[in-house]
Formats: structure tokens, C-alpha cells, sequence
């Protein structure tokens, strides 16, 4: 609705044309960046891992399967496919409050102003990662204040 200017019912009717497209080709469409899992490995050794989309968590877990990198994730939370719980903020909300996660300890790691946005409202760290799909202009413009250019700046922001 905010992109295209659509109205209820057009906004409805292309989130659904998009859902079934997405779980026909999309989740297959996928390729993991260089040193993601490796990054991962690292993290888990004494760190929670939670994965919090705004994507169905139905396909976010797919997409983590086929990506192999479910293993490394504590908990998956993502959207729900009856739109009860869709923005970034109330995924990232709802796995606060499901698992008990102390905010203190939390970086929300992303690459769009949602990402960026959700963790200022549940008053949590972000880091912005500029090679993801966002641009450095949305994330600044969005209020990051921490960003990484790389897999490897992000690895070495989360471990310290």
C-alpha cells in the first residue's frame, strides 16, 4: 500500500498472488552469503541465535532447511500467514516475550529499514548490513547507527 498505492483489497490480493508465487519458486531462489554459515558457527559457540522475519514462518523455515543453516538458529519466529502478526516489530516483540530474551543482550541484524525500525521499537540494538538488499541511505535514513559492510564486519561487530 505505501510503495504502490494500493488499496485494501489491491494490497490483499497482491500479498496473496505474491504468497503463491513465492512458495512455488521463491523459497527455491535462494543462495546463502560468503561466510554467513561460518559466521553462524562462530556465534553459536556462546550466543542465542534467533531468526525474526517479516517473511511467513512457514517459508522462513523452508528457507532455513534448504539453506542448511537451521541448525545454527535457537528459535525461528517470523509472520503468520493469517497477517495476526506480520510487521518486523511485533515478530521481533513476540520472540522477546516467547523465549524470555533479555533486550540488553539483543543486536537485530539487518539489511532493511524494517529490520532497523523494529529494534528501535522494541528499544534493542541494530546492526545494518550493507550487503543485504537495503542502501546505506535507507538504513541511516531509518536511524542505524551501526553498520557493516561485510560478512566479516558483522561477525567482528556481534563477537565483541
Amino acid at each position: 500500500m505505501k510503495h504502490y498505492g494500493f488499496s485494501e483489497e489491491q494490497a490483499h490480493i497482491a500479498l496473496e498472488k505474491y504468497r503463491e508465487l513465492f512458495a512455488k519458486e521463491g523459497i527455491y531462489r535462494l543462495s546463502v552469503y560468503p561466510g554467513i554459515e561460518a559466521m553462524l558457527q562462530k556465534l553459536k559457540k556462546d550466543k542465542t541465535i534467533v531468526l525474526a522475519t517479516s517473511k511467513p514462518i512457514l517459508y522462513a523455515k523452508e528457507i532455513m532447511e534448504r539453506a542448511g543453516l537451521s541448525c545454527y538458529f535457537d528459535y525461528l519466529e517470523g509472520a503468520t500467514m493469517d497477517e495476526s502478526r506480520t510487521e518486523k516489530k511485533d515478530v521481533i516483540r513476540y520472540a522477546i516475550e516467547t523465549y524470555n530474551l533479555d533486550k540488553k543482550d539483543i543486536i537485530m541484524v539487518g539489511d532493511r529499514e524494517n529490520d532497523i525500525k523494529g529494534a528501535q521499537e522494541n528499544g534493542i540494538e541494530a546492526l545494518g548490513v550493507l550487503y543485504g538488499y537495503g542502501s546505506r541511505e535507507e538504513l541511516i535514513n531509518a536511524g542505524c547507527k551501526n553498520l557493516a559492510k561485510t560478512v566479516e564486519e558483522a561477525e567482528k561487530f556481534l563477537l565483541s
